[in-house]
């Protein structure tokens, strides 16, 4: 018998010190490229992935991987790693913004390109939503 958790962590997260420690060979690693896993840990991780896509559906769990202000595109990056398939840039960015989950947040990122706008979440909690529907 089997029994997985599994956990989010905000992307850019790492291994601390001492948890690492025991386990030294311990790694990230992409869910589409993963080493060779024992009994049945590899249906065990695709389940686990298909309940998270699954989750992106019906709740907004993406703010828990979030930083307190983000713009639109690396909330879709966001969504974009989670369901292994690109996204609508402009059907995205619709859909989110009509669920009012989103404050705009003041200020822009500034980078390679036209600087974009910072967003927040309203409310940091758990909520049940059809952001994919």
């Amino acid at each position: 018998m089997s029994v997985a958790y599994f956990a989010l962590i905000p992307h850019g997260g790492r291994f601390q010190d001492r948890a690492r420690a025991p386990f030294p060979d311990a790694a990230w690693c992409r869910v589409a490229r993963l080493p060779p896993l024992a009994y049945d840990h590899r249906a065990v991780v695709r389940t686990a992935l298909a309940r998270l896509r699954a989750k992106l559906a019906y709740t907004n769990l993406v703010y828990t991987l979030l930083p307190p202000s983000f713009t639109l595109g690396e909330l879709q990056e966001m969504y974009e790693a989670i369901l292994g398939r690109g996204l609508d840039r402009r059907n995205f960015r619709k859909k989110i913004l009509s669920l009012g989950l989103l404050a705009g947040a003041g200020g822009v990122r500034r980078g390679p390109h036209r600087p974009a706008a910072l967003y927040a979440f309203r409310r940091r909690r758990p909520m049940m939503i059809e952001i994919l529907a």
